[in-house]
């Protein structure tokens, strides 16, 4: 209620009381005419008198009213008060990230639906034009609260917020959010260009190279990113969020710790992901996945000395699907710990039954994903199933990528050094192209790198590629590492490998990935042409 009103409404008041107060004095004044007063007061007098005494009561109960009207105006200020303060109070709860002090997921729809209705209304048609999404999703995020703690990943979130915040402010028209978990959000109205938008997105990946100090641990957090436009990959605000969201997972598909733009291709990439996400479990019950084993030779031996297990997926409908299409799909959902497990049970019993059959010891190798490796219950689960096979630690070799090795360095070489201990061999896969350092090497228990593919690819085709080839095998070597190359496919490649004391080799050369049926009912005898 406004003032003005409830001022109006005191006067009505007023007025009523008058109106009864009149009469009464009037009644008052005549009654006294017609009797023997003790002050025999003449009749006008009475009236007089009546009119006095209405006069004065009827500003008594004003006061009294007014007094009451002020008391109910400050109560009801107060009242106003208190709303607006918890209509704020709910705002805030709605729409801000408690924890990075950000808008929210929810704020950023809403952020979307305005700008969705300026864009179909053409409501401000000129100074809404165009807009871009840049979406960014932490690699690895699951590993580092797995082994730095939750308290640890929290304030590293907050810190990339803060840099985002930073960022946001160096821009015109930036709009900064936190979506859920580690995925962030970054809206720029009115680009004025791509490379507007691909200036923006430099400046956000810069945040992730470099080193952050939580507590007495150094992280070196990655992301992933993808970015839409608007209108020029959609005419559909909404649409937008979703392409951004295609890209990025693009990104992380492509290796990760890169961004991505969208383009329209990615929409049938999504469906088939989608696709395959729900298909896993069904091949996994319905025994779609099988194993095959890649032969291991050891140039100084002249040997076969192991095997490399291989996971293929044959779906009756699909037909042959690839590691390199599902495994980074099932990483993220979480699926690899029981595709793993299943994996290194199968790999158990192989290497049981091949050295069964062997006067020497064959190794069979398995690849270990991080997703694994982080796991509190790995190691147990590891000595769990090379018990319920029956088999020797020292017949079974665990194939660690460098990226899992970084992601929580302290807490692996602890896990793979007591593997080590009860005699597993462990081995760097694809070194070369992921974090590797001197010092890594050094902390790490490994007793073999596997130099990857696309080095020995490149052999013979510059001076400076062969040397780099030249400088990893002799630097292993200094670390009391062996060397072992994969994918090599030629004689020339095999000819370079053995002048430059590489320790052994896996590929098309010496054999196909072949069955667990194929591996025993052959004899591998490599050629003597392939002797050091």
């Amino acid at each position: 209620m406004s003032r003005f009103e409830c001022i109006k409404k005191h006067i009505i008041r007023s007025a009523a009381v008058f109106s009864i107060t009149l009469p009464i004095a009037f009644s008052t004044g005549f009654s006294a005419s017609s009797t023997d007063s003790i002050l025999e007061i003449e009749p006008a007098q009475s009236v007089l008198w009546g009119l006095v005494a209405s006069l004065f009561a009827m500003t008594v109960v004003s006061l009294i009213l007014m007094i009451k009207f002020i008391g109910e105006n400050r109560r009801l200020k107060r009242t106003q008060a208190d709303l607006l303060r918890s209509k704020a109070e709910l705002f805030e709860s709605a729409y801000k990230d408690t924890l990075t002090q950000l808008p929210n997921r929810s704020h950023f729809y809403h952020r979307i639906s305005e700008l969705s209705k300026k864009a179909d209304s053409g409501e401000n048609g000129s100074a809404f034009r165009e807009a871009a999404i840049i979406y960014i999703d932490l690699d690895d995020f699951k590993l580092i609260n797995e082994s730095r703690g939750h308290r640890a990943g929290d304030a590293l979130l907050k810190m990339i917020a803060a840099e985002l915040s930073r960022i946001g402010g160096e821009f015109e028209g930036v709009y900064v959010a936190r979506i859920g978990g580690d995925e962030f959000a970054v809206m720029l109205e009115n680009p004025s260009s791509r490379k507007n938008t691909e200036d923006l997105t430099a400046a956000v990946q810069e945040i992730f190279n470099r080193k952050y100090l939580v507590g007495d641990c150094s992280i070196y957090p990655t992301a992933s990113i993808g970015i839409a436009r608007f209108p020029q990959d959609t005419e559909n605000m909404f649409d937008l969020v979703t392409n951004a969201d295609m890209a990025l997972y693009e990104a992380k598909r492509d290796g990760k710790n890169r961004y991505m733009f969208y383009n329209p291709s990615m929409n049938e990439m999504m469906k088939q992901t989608t696709h395959i996400r729900n298909m896993v479990l069904e091949a996994l019950q319905e025994d779609q996945l099988y194993l095959l084993y890649q032969p291991q030779i050891d140039f100084a031996k002249h040997k076969l000395v192991g095997y490399e297990a291989l996971i293929r997926w044959m779906d009756p409908n699909e037909g042959m699907i690839m590691p390199s299409h599902f495994i980074p799909i099932i990483e993220k959902t979480g699926q690899i710990l029981s595709i793993g497990k299943w994996v290194l049970e199968k790999a158990c019993v192989f290497a049981r039954k091949v050295n069964e059959k062997s006067e020497d010891d064959i190794i069979v190798s398995v690849n270990i994903s991080a997703v694994q490796l982080i796991q509190k219950d790995f190691f147990d689960s590891v000595v769990e199933i090379i018990g319920r096979a029956n088999v020797r630690p020292s017949l079974i070799g665990l194939e660690i990528t460098e990226t899992a090795m970084v992601t929580s360095l302290k807490q692996n070489a602890n896990v793979l050094s007591r593997l080590q201990q009860m005699g597993f061999h462990v081995y760097l896969d694809d070194f070369g192209t992921g974090y590797s350092s001197i010092h890594y090497l050094r902390e790490l228990p490994i007793e073999t790198v596997k130099i990857d593919q696309t080095f020995v690819n490149a052999v013979g085709e510059s001076e400076d590629d062969d040397d780099l080839l030249r400088l990893i095998i002799h630097i292993a070597h200094m670390m009391k590492m062996n060397v072992m190359a994969e994918g090599v496919e030629t004689v020339e490649q095999l000819s370079f490998l053995t002048e430059n004391n590489c320790d052994g080799c896996q590929g098309f050369l010496f054999g196909m990935p072949i069955t667990e049926e194929e591996v025993f009912s052959s004899q591998f005898v490599p050629d003597p042409k392939y002797r050091r």
